[in-house]
């Protein structure tokens, strides 16, 4: 048997891990035309536990300037601009799409909350290519709007056509959501897929990577998109305790164990066959604690907008780290989304 190096096991252990743990929790509230009061979250300690015819669409009308003291994205890296307020954690509406192989969770495409709010990844919009997610909010009449066209989109839950057994590679699977009866709701197709509905699904799923260009803009309360500031973040920690220290590097035990506590029993581990891989939810008060640790030591992660992953020394050992931003209904590490 071939052996890789342990640096690339550990990674390649990491993506089926992640891939091994993804899932997706029930919404659980009633559909309605009006934003949906959430009920507030509760406290918790800093680590918790853990056939074809085009598509229905929403008018549109040209570009507007936004209003005065609208934050713009701007080029490049996204400024200081604040996000929205928390975001409420019932999922209203939402498409997924992904290749036929990924070694990973897939990031949304687009999820609408049942306050409006909208979240898309950042690469889709030009100046938020560092964001993970960047949020707008849509008005009463827009979210009414959004939860009509999803609706008439996923008249039934299920898989929608069939593929030919013999497709090969190279094909992409397309999931939409919108919340019926106090559940999400979930058609299902491929592109490769034969059958009423399948292409119909399809460009309706991909219509909505851009809501920006489905809704008219009085549909929109911020139609100017804001980087998402996730208030909670999944962390791993990937600990290879007899291997691939690094002379020079900061070590663990002194920068980071301070703020999580040892790593070694810190959070817990999600997937037994990888005993190496431990995580948790933190809060972005210790991400932020972390964030200044690291950056002393010469080991910054970001802005916390988007991932961040970096390695340590922990003792003669390793530790491989990686904080993921949740979205607002994710529940723990085992959940995480993107």
């Amino acid at each position: 048997m071939t052996r890789i190096g342990r640096r690339a096991g550990v990674a390649l252990l990491a993506l089926i891990a992640l891939a091994a743990c993804a899932g997706t929790p029930p919404a659980s509230t009633t559909p309605t035309s009006a934003p949906v009061t959430p009920p507030a979250p509760a406290s918790s300690a800093t680590v918790e536990p853990s056939t074809w015819a085009p598509p229905t669409r929403i008018p549109t009308t040209s570009p507007t300037a936004p209003p005065a003291g609208t934050p713009s994205p701007g080029a490049g890296s996204p400024g200081p601009e604040p996000s929205l307020p928390p975001v409420s954690p019932v999922v209203v509406a939402r498409v997924v799409s992904f290749p036929d192989v990924f070694a990973a969770p897939v990031p949304p495409d687009i999820t609408v909350y049942a306050d409006g709010r909208v979240m898309t990844p950042g690469w889709r919009t030009p100046g938020f290519e560092t964001v993970r997610f960047i949020v707008r909010r849509l008005t009463a009449d827009g979210l009414a709007q959004v939860l009509a066209a999803f609706g008439a989109a996923v008249p039934a839950g299920g898989e929608i056509g069939a593929r030919d057994p013999g497709q090969g590679a190279g094909y992409a699977t397309y999931e939409v959501s919108v919340l019926r009866d106090g559940a999400l709701m979930t058609a299902t197709t491929t592109n490769a897929s034969k059958g009423a509905g399948v292409r119909n699904l399809v460009a309706f799923a991909e219509s909505w990577w851009t809501p920006q260009d489905r809704v008219a803009t009085a549909g929109w309360a911020v139609q100017v998109p804001v980087p998402y500031r996730a208030d909670r973040w999944t962390m791993w920690a990937w600990l290879e305790p007899d291997c691939c220290s690094e002379p020079g590097a900061p070590d663990a035990a002194r920068v980071v164990e301070p703020v999580t506590g040892l790593l070694a029993r810190f959070g817990r581990v999600p997937n037994p066959a990888n005993p190496t891989g431990r995580c948790a939810v933190i809060k972005a008060v210790t991400r932020s604690a972390l964030a200044t640790a690291l950056t002393a030591a010469g080991r910054p992660i970001g802005d916390g907008l988007d991932r961040a992953d970096v390695t340590l020394n922990l003792g003669r050992g390793s530790v491989s780290l990686t904080l993921v931003p949740l979205l607002p209904e994710i529940a723990d590490c085992a959940t995480e989304v993107g």
